[in-house]
Order: C-alpha cells, then sequence, then structure tokens
C-alpha cells in the first residue's frame, strides 16, 4: 500500500514580492525570493504534518545595484534593475566610456558610450535571458533593430546533434570543432538605446576574456589584470605552438624539475630583473633579450622590440647590412601581432622605416604605410604623432625622392646620408609625395569635408606645416641655404643660383596659412613657419612674393594700431636684411634699402640694434661695393 502512495508538493498561495530598499545614497537593494529548503514552517502550521506536507519558508537575499556613472541615463537604470530583477543576471558592472580623456584611444572605446558586463548561471540561462531581452527592448521601448550576436536557438543547436548522429562514428570536421567555446557562453547585446552595449557570459567565459580589463580605466587596470601562473618544465613538447592557440609555458603539476636539464628550461617561465632587460635592450643584445619573452608583460616585449633598433644603430653600416634579413625575421617574430598597443606599432613603424632606408627595394615604402593600416585595422586610432611620422618617411624615403643609400657612410637616424640616382623632376617627386600624404589624411581624419585636404589646415597641429613645406621645396639642395647655413657664412654668396620649388602646392599652402593664420608675427611658433616660407621664396629668388608675404604680415601687426598687441621684435628684420644680403643680388640688395629700409623705420625698428647693424653692413657691400651711395643709412 505504501508503493501505491505519491509524495506531492503544496504550494504557497501567497505571492512573494519584490521589496526594494534605499541604502547609502543612490544604490539600490533588491530582495529577491529564494527557497530554503532546510527551513522550519511556519508557527501557524500544524507541527503533526508531515514533512513533504510543510510549506518552505522564502528567505529574502539582498543583491546591491552596482554603481552607475553621475551622468547615466536613466535608461541604464532601468535596463540594469532589469537585468537583476527579471533575468538573473548576477556581478553586473557598468563601464562609462564616454568620457574617456587619454590621448590614446583603444578601438573598442567607439563602440559606444556605456558597457555593461553580467554573468549567467548557464549556457541555457543566457540563451533565455539574451531572448527576453530582445523581446523586452522591442515592446517597451520600441526598438526592434536591437541586434544580438552570440545567441544560438535550440532548434539549430538540434539539427546539429541530429547531423553528428547520422555521421555515427565519423571524424568531426575541423570546421565544427569550438576549441572548448560552447554554444550561448557569451552574448553580445547592442541595445541602440544611448549607446548601451550589454554583454552577458558565463562564468568561465567571462574569466577567459576579461573584457573588464579592456575597458576600465587606467589607474583600474591593475584590478583587472590577470596573473598566468605557469611551472618550469622539461616537457619535450613546451615549446611547440598552436596556431589556433596562442602559446603556453607547459606546466607540471607541482613536480620540481630537474637540476640536471638547465637548458630545457623555459626562458619566460621565471620573471628576470627589469634593469637587467633594460641594459640588454640598450646595448642591442636582441638574441640574449629574446630568451624572456612574455606576452602577457608589454613592458618586456617593448624593451625586446626596441633592442633591434639599438643594435642595427649600434653597428657600423656594412655590418649592420649583413644581419638586416636575420634581424628583421626576429623582430617580426617578437612582435605582438594580436595584442598590441600603440607603444608596440610606434616601434614597429621606427625599425621599419630604419630598414626601408637601408634597403628599398627589399623592404618598400609600403611596409611603412601597411604598418599604419595595421595599427588603424586593429582599432587603434591614428594620432597627430602618426601624421607627422608618416610625413617625415614620406620626405626621408629613397624610394619616393629617387635616392639611395650611401653603403660608406654611417647609419643616422636622424640624418641619413643620401645619393641621388634617375632625372626624375622635383615636382613631379613632390606631387606623389603630397598625393601620398593627402590620402593618409583622410585616413587620420575620416570627416574632413570632400575636397582639397590641405584647405583645412586649421584641422591639425600647427607643427605638421613645416614638414609639408619640406615636400614642396628643397631644402637639401646643395645650393639651398638654410637658416642654419645663413648663420654660418661671413660673406654673401656670389652667384647664387635659384632653387626651384612646388609653386603650385606652395601658393595653395600660403594662401591656407594667410586665412588660418593672418598675424605671422604674433608668437614663436606662427614667426618660425613665416621665415621658413621666407627661405624658400628667397631660394628660389622670388623677391616679389617676399616682399608682398613680408607686407601682408606688417599689416596683420600693425604697431600704429592702438587696439594691437604686438610689439616692435627685431628678430624678423634682422633675419630678413642678412637673407637679402647672403643670397648676393645687388639689384635686389639697392631696392631693399631704398624701400624697406625706410618702412623698418617706420614700424618702430631700432636700426642701432647690434643685429640688424652686422646685417646691414654685409647688405651695404652687396649694394654699393664702391661706398658711394646710400649716406643716410650707412
Amino acid at each position: 500500500m505504501l508503493r501505491n502512495l505519491r509524495p506531492f508538493t503544496v504550494f504557497a498561495s501567497r505571492r512573494s514580492l519584490l521589496k526594494i530598499k534605499q541604502v547609502s545614497g543612490t544604490q539600490n537593494v533588491l530582495r529577491l525570493p529564494v527557497r530554503n529548503s532546510s527551513s522550519i514552517s511556519s508557527a501557524d502550521e500544524d507541527p503533526n504534518l508531515p514533512w513533504y506536507l510543510r510549506t518552505a519558508k522564502k528567505v529574502a537575499t539582498s543583491i546591491e545595484m552596482p554603481k552607475l556613472p553621475e551622468s547615466s541615463p536613466q535608461k541604464l537604470h532601468d535596463l540594469v534593475r532589469y537585468f537583476i530583477k527579471d533575468l538573473g543576471i548576477e556581478d553586473i558592472k557598468v563601464f562609462d566610456l564616454s568620457k574617456n580623456e587619454e590621448e590614446e584611444i583603444d578601438g573598442s572605446r567607439f563602440l559606444g558610450k556605456y558597457m555593461v558586463i553580467g554573468t549567467g548561471k548557464s549556457n541555457k540561462h543566457l540563451a533565455k535571458a539574451g531572448s527576453e531581452m530582445m523581446n523586452f527592448l522591442k515592446h517597451e521601448y520600441g526598438t526592434p533593430s536591437s541586434n544580438i550576436e552570440g545567441l544560438v536557438k535550440d532548434t539549430l543547436l538540434i539539427r546539429q546533434q541530429k547531423r553528428l548522429k547520422r555521421k555515427g562514428g565519423k571524424l568531426s570536421s575541423p570546421q565544427s570543432n569550438d576549441f572548448g567555446v560552447t554554444a550561448n557562453s557569451w552574448i553580445m547585446i547592442d541595445t541602440n538605446i544611448d549607446d548601451i552595449y550589454v554583454h552577458f557570459l558565463t562564468e568561465k567565459r567571462r574569466k577567459e576574456l576579461n573584457l573588464e580589463y579592456l575597458w576600465c580605466s587606467a589607474e583600474d587596470r591593475p584590478l583587472y589584470h590577470q596573473e598566468v601562473a605557469t611551472t618550469p618544465s622539461d616537457d619535450i613538447f613546451s615549446g611547440i605552438r598552436n596556431y589556433h592557440t596562442f602559446s603556453r609555458a607547459s606546466t607540471t603539476s607541482g613536480v620540481p624539475r630537474p637540476q640536471h636539464l638547465p637548458k630545457f628550461t623555459r626562458a619566460y617561465s621565471t620573471k628576470p630583473n627589469i634593469n637587467e632587460l633594460v641594459h640588454l635592450s640598450e646595448s642591442g643584445s636582441y638574441q640574449e633579450i629574446s630568451k624572456f619573452t612574455n606576452p602577457n608583460d608589454p613592458e618586456v616585449t617593448q624593451l625586446i622590440l626596441l633592442s633591434h633598433i639599438n643594435f642595427f644603430q649600434n653597428l657600423p653600416l656594412n655590418k649592420a647590412i649583413a644581419h638586416a634579413d636575420e634581424l628583421y625575421k626576429s623582430f617580426e617574430a617578437a612582435f605582438p601581432a594580436f595584442d598590441a598597443s600603440s607603444d608596440h606599432w610606434k616601434i614597429r613603424y621606427l625599425f621599419l622605416d630604419m630598414m626601408h632606408k637601408v634597403d628599398k627595394s627589399r623592404w618598400p615604402f609600403s611596409i611603412i604605410e601597411n604598418n599604419f593600416y595595421g595599427k588603424a585595422s586593429h582599432g587603434h586610432r591614428l594620432t597627430e604623432e602618426d601624421l607627422k611620422y608618416y610625413i617625415k618617411s614620406v620626405i626621408e624615403s629613397p624610394e619616393l625622392s629617387n635616392r639611395y643609400l650611401d653603403p660608406n657612410s654611417n647609419y643616422d637616424q636622424d640624418s641619413t646620408p643620401f645619393k641621388d640616382e634617375g632625372s626624375e623632376t622635383f615636382v613631379n617627386i613632390s606631387n606623389n609625395k603630397l598625393g601620398k600624404i593627402a590620402k593618409f589624411i583622410r585616413l587620420c581624419y575620416p570627416d574632413l569635408p570632400e575636397g582639397n585636404v590641405f584647405d583645412h589646415f586649421e584641422s591639425w597641429e600647427s607643427t605638421v606645416l613645416p614638414l609639408l613645406l619640406t615636400v614642396v621645396s628643397q631644402t637639401t639642395h646643395e645650393n639651398f641655404i638654410t637658416p642654419l647655413k645663413l648663420s654660418e657664412l661671413s660673406s654673401p654668396i656670389a652667384n647664387h643660383k635659384p632653387v626651384p620649388y612646388n609653386k603650385t602646392h606652395l601658393d595653395a599652402l600660403l594662401e591656407v596659412i594667410r586665412v588660418s593664420q593672418p598675424n605671422f608675427l604674433l608668437n614663436d611658433e606662427t614667426r618660425m613657419n613665416f621665415i621658413f616660407i621666407l627661405t624658400i621664396l628667397a631660394n628660389g629668388h622670388e623677391w616679389e612674393k617676399v616682399y608682398k608675404l613680408w607686407d601682408a604680415a606688417l599689416e596683420n601687426s600693425d604697431p600704429t594700431d592702438s587696439k594691437s598687441t604686438f610689439k616692435p621684435d627685431t628678430r624678423p628684420w634682422a633675419y630678413l636684411i642678412d637673407l637679402v644680403a647672403k643670397i648676393g643680388d645687388p639689384a635686389n640688395a639697392r631696392v631693399f634699402l631704398q624701400k624697406r629700409w625706410p618702412q623698418m623705420i617706420h614700424n618702430g625698428i631700432d636700426a642701432t640694434d647690434p643685429r640688424i647693424g652686422s646685417a646691414t653692413a654685409v647688405l651695404l657691400e652687396v649694394a654699393d661695393p664702391e661706398n658711394v651711395l646710400f649716406k643716410n643709412v650707412k
């Protein structure tokens, strides 16, 4: 008779209600009903009832709302509350990416303003939570366009199971291998509401991905940094690398390494002294420091990469070229291609730029371009610094300038000696360089309007201008008088030959500069750019353009204007007088003394200034070698 009895459960008629109470500021505490099978029945129940007829108590457990950003929208509060109350998501963290003040920004920060990460109890729980959330967004906020990734529905799983059953004992294909990542272990939802992105993960998958480290602030990264503890191993397979995963040091379960097998020790299983690594890097010992490879430590990786550059620079050029192939292969093997930081990409640029200058046939300019494109494709924004590096490489490239490196010289990264080859005109070379720069500017500033990118000079950093002026001029020409060379000359140059420049693009740049920076003489930065332009025009013997630009600068900085803050500065006038004198054109020197000298006095410049006096003395020798004219000036 007892066998025919079936135990049954009496469900409570009272419905448990969700209670929310306010504690410590704006943080909410949620009290969720939880069944406790070990609890004792209430006092009003009959104590003589069997245990299987008693009603279990509902014991409330408190779950605190996560800390939300102060300026976060109300919908974010509502969604987080919904995740906890209705979906049962735990350990929720919210990251505010809307107020990032770092100069370098990861590409992941451009996805949205708020990242929500939560943990589900199982894969089925996440699948159900993802489906429920899509329905909630559709009916509550009317966003049917919300996107979800990583959700595999039951119907698809059933079809896969049937397909595997039909195969029987056949070997599975490589495509069916999930590499330990099961379905619905990571679900991402783009809510299309206030730039809110949601990530639901299982506990194991969340620990593996460590998304918190990706989106947390710089000061909070130590809280989420994961150290992988490894034990030295003498396993013969410890150096084998599987291509579908990253290499890890083989471990043994607490077994000590035999002392008689030191050569089998994994080099990165023990952490060396950082000072030792710095010394190895500065000395260029790239083969020795490469033994300490640690993919989890970006500082060590950077030192390894820098050691390759230092090795090259510490050797004579002919010996360094002999090691170029081996050095390049070692550098590429040490470069962390999948998780490289912005500093890694910068070091790689310096290395590739060096290799390109050594041999443009084996390492063409395209490898430098591909390095910047690779940085952008890995989620790093191209910055003003990248633009300046790129223009610098365009200027110094032996491939684009139709030059080659002299193997009998010593390599210097700042001033590399080149020899010319070929007869391609300077204007064609300059136009080709400007075309590449314009294309790269489009990549750095995708929001620029259509048309000539050089018309938007105000969008760039002012330090880019001298680099662009270098592209349209021949500053390396043997007849070009630079400001440094001008200061070293003690006498005028006899029969100075004009140095051509790219007139079309220089005039276009000059017109843009006149609009964006009309007051050339107001600060040191714009004054240096102004002097550079005057030098280019003067070396080309374009004196009419020189004086036209000079008059425009003085007009916008007129000291007679009571509202102007400009104070007379003798340095630009002293430089102009010296430039006119050292180029040594007697006719132009006389024109300057007749027209520009009175203008200088009118603008309040002290003619007795030593710099003005010494430059004028040379100018008088050029204009009046017989010493019979310009008595008033003398």
